[in-house]
């Protein structure tokens, strides 16, 4: 069983969580396979959250996203070779290794939403030239307009995710351009309300 584990005890859970996106072998993979194991560092003992049980991934837009799922879900497989159903929902191809009754068993889960990747990086493109200077450029000069691709796939992608596991209570994590998404659901849902 493949595991994510950030060194950066001195932060806690929460922030270690939102960068987990990035990798923390001293490679930098991510954490790309279903089935595994993410786990933070506490007193310098590794403490498992979840399990990955999705991934939606757009590389036009440059969305990514992982769902954790938290606790024992009824008949989940948990090792690398793990079978997985691939779907696409528009443009964004998504993998899970969860039924749709396994989806409801889930009680407690949480998304982390992938943040921009470093500049004239392979796949970096999608990050900056759709969604970051436009919308940086935006801000600067205080144009009103729409958002970019990403943030738009990334609500579509955030409500199939809720209706889909019914019975979660979720966490959302992200850092950088994923901080802005996590902060644009929450704007949502108050607005919402």
């Amino acid at each position: 069983m493949s595991k994510i584990i950030t060194p950066y005890s001195n932060l806690d859970k929460n922030a270690q969580l939102s960068m987990d996106e990035y990798g923390f072998r001293g490679d930098d993979k991510r954490p790309n396979k279903l089935g595994t194991s993410v786990q933070y560092i506490k007193d310098g003992k590794p403490i498992t959250v979840g399990h990955i049980t999705e991934i939606r991934n757009n590389k036009q837009t440059g969305e990514t996203m992982y769902v954790v799922a938290e606790g024992k879900v009824p008949g989940a497989t948990r090792n690398k070779d793990v079978s997985h159903h691939q779907y696409n929902q528009g443009k964004t191809v998504v993998k899970t290794n969860l039924t749709p009754a396994q989806q409801a068993h889930v009680k407690n889960a949480s998304i982390l939403y992938q943040g921009s990747m470093a500049p004239f990086k392979k796949g970096s493109r999608a990050d900056w030239i759709s969604n970051n200077i436009p919308f940086g450029w935006k801000i600067f000069t205080g144009e009103k307009g729409p958002a970019g691709p990403q943030q738009y796939g990334s609500i579509k992608s955030t409500n199939s995710i809720l209706h889909r596991y019914v019975n979660a209570k979720f966490n959302l994590y992200g850092h950088s351009q994923g901080d802005l998404m996590v902060n644009m659901h929450l704007l949502i849902c108050l607005i919402m309300d």
